[in-house]
């Protein structure tokens, strides 16, 4: 109490002090008030603003100053309350004249704002004033009256160099930093028809910046420059070079956040995020980046609201208006879709903005015939906005229109090469390398590949596709539009362009949008590990995954749900060949015990999040219930065909499923529970359990609370918290299990490996099974040469949880145990085990390739030679190998094709001359007689003009053998 009453006297002295201050007084707490606003304690800032204002109401830069920071934080009622003030105290004073339209611009008043800036403009010319003013002609559709508005700042600034050197005249430096920002804000809008004039842009705002080091804005408005330019670090650095001096700057935090997530730093971006929130969330900028962001993750009412709330504020911004029309399409709201539309050109008549970002937003979707048209819509409103012509190239480019694309791209880059410098630079340059690609095709595709490929991965992969066409055709009992361009890339970045016109995103393998399916080559997926240059992913998984997103996207016409595509190409992974499951079985249990499972009504949204790998695993876990429970693929195929039709996710469960959304949620839960019940692995708790397991420790000094909650910590990595529980729990309970499974597993990790054995084995005599405990029970046993007691807690590890392939897994420690003691086959079924799950281990499958080569088994060996195979086609000897395997099977077809394939290869030259004679000699039991001719001349040109005595007896057989049939053989190739 005695420190409230210092305080409440202290507020009491401060207010009569102000109210019978000396103007001397009041002069430093105004300076004080800026010092603030320019440290951004902006609250602090208006209470000093307010209290200089009460002890003298005259004080004109006070006034002006609260409201410029009530105009920094978004407080616009509040602004506009102050700005009333001043008026009712100065009158017509120009300057608060100026801040009035500014509000009234950014609170959509147009009208009021234009009066104000039209009387002011007659009276004198006025940089700020005359760039406000040309920004309404600008959003209202008078774009040639609002270029002459620019032009004539432009020219101001020109003509009056003298006097806007802020070196010439310092006693002026802040208004002449702000001519020169405003100057580069006209040069922003001029350099939509020019450029050039970005180049400008940046003289200006550096101008602004070298006059008054502390104008932010101006910092940041070059810094969107940079951005633009592909420029992030630089344009990074400006906005942290003002985050530096005013950690809470609304529009540097919003630019940092976006400079961070270019780099695709989501923690870092979300750092600046939660700043603009708490500082401004009026930004008009920030709602912009929200509605786009809940847009692409398909959460169409989320972005209604936001573009809504904005609206509130601004009912005219024309960005964020295109984008509430937008949800509206995307919700199938159409009636209130054409209705924003013609009021949008009611008020804009070269309005291109709703068409515009809805053919962005279809093409996002994969609904590029749509995109297409509102396109065109967009180019017949405005011609100029070469927005419109990147997403007439993006839908071009997806729907495999490459010259089309290329036009379209020419054009955007032409109108607006600076900002297009990054996305649509990149895309042409990837045209102009596709354009250059072998193109080969076949029933169904055109296939797109690096000459340098194309005769091994090119051929190998256009197999493959067919035969997924062939295979998924059959069961959907669907014929996609085809030809579909298959596009194959050897160099990641290029892949990673064609996705999303940029880099930077590694982990990305394939992708369909609808009648293009593109990829990476294994080239391009090298993963150098040990030294091995093998790639750690399946091409042919990647490719069959890929091609099953053509069916989900067709017969939905591109309004299948994320969690839906994602699920059923996984799903029919899994169904080509069991070895291609995506194992998060743990994670799965994890998010079972947690009772973390994701929704339907939100899943869509975790595939722009770090956890996209189980959403895209849960996803295929989705599909097989349904499939289980109802009626197979016909069942998938009907729930596209009605998505086709644009209705709803509730709708299409209730109607195709008959339970509702939450019901099949819980049957989903029932449905893993039966799948991850058996395993004995950690068990997790969700928060809820958590927070009463808390309770209890609290209130009762509940032992076993208390060690659930340390087992929690510890498996959550929080080991500081699992060390204090766990020593709770034992000082209530020493028996405690779980509290002493935490202290072995410490134990274990500081090397205490005698007191960690000791506690495990402990543990496991009285019942408790785990995994995790076993695995590192069989490690110290194993460590210690107690080889029997670590077979038997591998196996006790394998049967608790039979997924884990990480390091130290049971299966390889096993399989190696019974190498030793020579037991191959027992060795092999571990191998066999431990690859059905771990299907991208190529040196493993190697290895067991080449025992069963050993124990002539050609059918497994066979097996997995395939499997090496569709990691990495690039190996001679594999095709060498595979050729003998065909040829024990008796296929030549396949026999020859594994040859062509090995020579295809880099080979040596004997071993290379060795396979065109065998090679040749197919080709002649087949009459293909100018085929063998070829081999025998590259054998030829291959051993310096003089050709192996086996290369001479099929050429004396060539030759029997044309005579035989007529044939010409040293004639040209028949056509």
């Amino acid at each position: 109490m005695k420190i409230l009453h210092t305080i409440l006297f202290a507020s009491f002295v401060l207010t009569f002090f102000i109210a019978g201050a000396s103007a001397r007084d009041i002069e430093d707490v105004y300076y004080e008030g800026l010092e603030l606003l320019d440290e951004g304690k902006y609250q602090f800032a208006v209470s000093r603003f307010e209290r200089v204002l009460r002890a003298d109401e005259s004080h004109y830069e006070a006034h002006v100053a609260l409201i410029e920071t009530r105009h920094v934080i978004g407080e616009l009622t509040e602004e506009e309350a102050a700005i009333e003030s001043a008026l009712q105290i100065f009158g017509d004073e120009r300057e608060l004249r100026f801040l009035k339209a500014r509000l009234l611009f950014d609170t959509g008043r147009y009208d009021e704002a234009k009066l104000i800036l039209a009387k002011a403009l007659e009276e004198s010319f006025d940089v700020g004033m005359r760039l406000y003013h040309s920004k309404i002609l600008w959003n209202t559709g008078n774009r040639d009256e609002a270029l002459g508005g620019f032009s004539a700042i432009l020219s101001y600034a020109n003509a009056n160099r003298g006097d806007l050197d802020a070196r010439a005249h310092p006693e002026k430096y802040t208004e002449i930093s702000k001519v020169w920002m405003y100057v580069g804000e006209a040069l922003v809008y001029l350099a939509e028809r020019s450029d050039d004039l970005y180049q400008d842009a940046q003289k200006a705002f550096l101008n602004a910046i070298s006059a008054n080091e502390r104008n932010y804005d101006a910092i940041v408005s070059l810094g969107y420059l940079y951005l633009w330019n592909d420029l992030d670090v630089d344009a990074r650095d400006r906005a942290l070079s003002v985050i530096g001096k005013n950690n809470h700057h609304p529009g540097a935090n919003l630019l940092a956040a976006l400079c961070f997530l270019a780099k695709h730093n989501r923690p870092e971006a979300d750092k600046h995020f939660v700043e603009l929130e708490t500082q401004n969330p009026n930004l008009m900028e920030f709602f912009v980046f929200r509605t786009e962001t809940a847009l692409g993750n398909e959460d169409y009412d989320g972005a209604l609201e936001l573009a809504g709330t904005a609206l509130g504020i601004d009912p005219v911004h024309p960005k964020l208006r295109a984008l509430h029309a937008v949800c509206k399409f995307m919700l199938g709201k159409t009636d209130e879709f054409e209705a924003e539309m013609k009021q949008m050109i009611e008020f804009n008549p070269s309005a291109s903005d709703i068409p515009r970002e809805l053919a962005g937003v279809l093409n996002v979707h994969h609904r590029f015939d749509e995109a297409l048209a509102f396109a065109e819509k967009a180019l017949e409103l405005s011609e100029f906005d070469w927005r419109v012509y990147v997403h007439l190239g993006d839908a071009h480019f997806r729907l495999g229109d490459l010259e089309k694309a290329r036009e379209a791209y020419q054009i955007a880059y032409r109108r607006d090469s600076f900002r297009n410098r990054l996305h649509t630079r990149n895309k042409l340059q990837l045209l102009e390398k596709i354009l250059g690609f072998d193109r080969r095709t076949s029933s169904h595709f055109n296939i797109f590949c690096p000459i340098k490929e194309r005769e091994v991965f090119g051929r190998l992969a256009t197999d493959f596709a067919e035969e997924a066409y062939r295979e998924l055709s059959a069961k959907y009992e669907f014929e996609p539009r085809t030809p579909i361009n298959l596009e194959l890339y050897d160099w990641h970045n290029d892949f990673e362009v064609r996705i999303l016109g940029l880099t930077g995103v590694p982990g990305i393998l394939g992708v369909c949008f609808g009648q293009v399916v593109a990829m990476d080559s294994p080239t391009a997926r090298l993963a150098f590990s040990g030294g091995s240059g093998r790639p750690d992913t399946v091409w042919a998984k990647t490719l069959w995954h890929e091609m099953a997103h053509v069916y989900q996207i067709q017969i939905s016409r591109g309004r299948v749900p994320r969690w839906l595509a994602e699920g059923m190409s996984v799903y029919e992974e899994w169904n080509r060949n069991p070895e291609w499951r995506r194992e998060m079985d743990l994670e799965l249990a994890n998010a079972y015990n947690r009772k973390d499972l994701l929704k339907l009504a939100n899943i869509d949204s975790v595939f722009q999040t770090a956890n996209i790998m189980f959403a895209y695993y849960q996803g295929g876990e989705m599909v097989t219930y349904i499939t289980q429970r109802w009626n197979g693929v016909r069942t998938l195929k009907e729930m596209l065909e009605r998505f086709a039709d644009d209705y709803s996710l509730e709708f299409v469960i209730e109607n195709v499923l008959s339970v509702s959304v939450e019901e099949f949620d819980e049957g989903f839960r029932t449905f893993v529970g039966e799948k991850v019940g058996s395993f004995n692995v950690p068990k997790l708790v969700s928060a809820e359990e958590f927070d009463d397991l808390d309770l209890a420790v609290e209130e009762k000094q509940d032992a076993h609370a208390a060690g659930v909650i340390a087992l929690n910590h510890y498996l959550t990595g929080n080991k500081g918290d699992a060390e204090i529980y766990s020593g709770l729990a034992l000082m209530w309970d020493p028996k405690n299990i779980e509290a002493r499974v935490v202290r072995a597993h410490l134990a274990y990790e500081r090397g205490d490996i005698d007191s960690a054995t000791l506690l495990y084995e402990e543990v496991l005599a009285g019942g408790y099974r785990d995994f995790l405990l076993e695995l590192r029970v069989a490690r110290i046993y194993a460590r210690t040469g107690n080889v029997r007691g670590a077979e038997q807690m591998f196996k006790q590890a394998i049967e608790s949880f039979p997924y884990f392939v990480g390091e130290g897994n049971g299966y390889l420690m096993l399989a190696q145990f019974e190498e030793v003691q020579g037991n191959q086959k027992r060795a092999l079924d571990y191998y066999e085990k431990y690859l059905a799950i771990a299907e991208s281990d190529y040196e493993v499958r190697t290895a067991v390739a080449d025992i069963y080569k050993s124990l002539g088994q050609p059918e497994a060996e066979l097996h997995h030679r395939k499997h090496l195979l569709w990691m990495w086609p690039f190996d001679s000897q594999l095709h060498l190998r595979l050729s003998e395997l065909c040829d024990a099977a008796g296929d030549s077809e396949l026999r020859i094709k594994h040859l062509e394939l090995a020579i295809a290869c880099d080979m040596e030259d004997p071993a290379e001359i060795a396979a065109r004679i065998e090679l040749g000699g197919l080709y002649l039991q087949y009459d293909r007689l100018f085929d063998c001719r070829d081999q025998i001349e590259r054998v030829e040109f291959l051993s310096g003009g003089t050709l192996p005595a086996e290369a001479e007896e099929l050429k004396k057989k060539l030759r029997e053998r044309a005579d035989e049939l007529g044939v010409n053989i040293d004639g040209p190739r028949p056509q």
